[in-house]
């Protein structure tokens, strides 16, 4: 199980193939402090958010829909998934120095990713979901607005619910209990409030952010 924890050892390669150096590199060394301080969720969207993990002096970045990949380390501060060649660099604040954020590079395109939490929790992509009734379901369905031009529908798929924020994909959402359901590809989560047994609005909560929309319908 990926966790953060003490490193015994700095994380060692013997010898790293660069893609597109044209040479292997010697031994990398990466301070094991350091390497724990990497550990935490990264967001590059509301809807998009890395995860770097660590395990027995390894270390592994978990993508949406992509799994967790092994990381291998080009410097201290620079990571390399060889089977697709993404680098990830992270990027440390001088007056603090704590890691605050990550630059992913792929195929000549750079995005960075802000730091959102030290905190890995468990693994949406496998986490249990609980089986809800088809009038609990339902009641969910419409429209919900923060603002005027933004906002997310829910939908439903047989018995699958949808969140689709606005100008973006339909996203599935599952259930923990009647009324909180979370993302298997995001740290992010919907809480719907109840009055009188209607739904009268919901909050998305994402990066430590918790944004009220009100049912339009």
């Amino acid at each position: 199980m990926f966790r953060q924890g003490s490193l015994c050892l700095g994380l060692v390669l013997l010898a790293l193939w660069i893609p597109g150096s044209g040479h292997a590199q010697g031994p990398i060394h990466v301070d094991p402090l350091l390497l724990g301080r990497y550990v935490g969720q990264y967001e590059l969207s509301p809807t998009y958010v890395l995860t770097i993990l660590v395990e027995s002096d390894r270390i592994y970045v978990r993508a949406p829909g992509r799994g967790t990949r092994l990381l291998v380390p080009a410097s201290e501060t620079e990571f390399i998934e060889i089977e697709s060649g993404l680098r990830i660099m992270f990027g440390i604040r001088e007056d603090t120095r704590e890691v605050d954020h990550l630059l992913f590079e792929q195929q000549g395109f750079g995005r960075r990713a802000n730091k959102v939490t030290n905190e890995v929790g468990l693994d949406p992509e496998t986490r249990p979901a609980m089986a809800l009734a088809d009038d609990v379901l339902a009641r969910y369905v419409g429209e919900y607005e923060e603002q005027p031009g933004f906002g997310i529908s829910i939908s439903r798929n047989g018995d699958q619910l949808l969140a689709r924020m606005t100008d973006q994909q339909g996203v599935e959402i599952f259930a923990e209990s009647e009324t909180e359901f979370f993302y298997r590809d995001t740290n992010a989560r919907i809480s719907f409030q109840l009055g009188n047994d209607l739904v009268e609005a919901l909050i998305l909560h994402q990066g430590g952010v918790d944004l009220e929309m009100r049912r339009l319908d």
